[in-house]
């Protein structure tokens, strides 16, 4: 009879989450990017630092290998 039961039964079309799960829900991803967010933000700030790097270093290496080729002094 039981096992009878669980085949006919039919989900509640009103099922869904309740508001305190989504709150939680909420909750908790706020908590994690708050976590998140300096981490990410120092890691596109390095970013930025390393192409400004490999910026200036392709520019040295640029002025030497004009300096090289038509024997001159080359600044950056």
């Amino acid at each position: 009879m039981e096992d009878n039961q669980r085949l006919n039964h039919k989900p509640n079309k009103d099922a869904g989450f309740t508001l305190l799960e989504l709150i939680v829900v909420i909750l908790l991803v706020g908590i994690l990017s708050a976590i998140a967010a300096p981490s990410w933000l120092a890691f596109v700030n390095r970013q930025r630092v390393n192409k400004v790097n490999e910026r200036v270093l392709s520019a040295i290496q640029e002025a030497q290998r004009e300096a090289k080729k038509k024997k001159l002094s080359y600044s950056v």
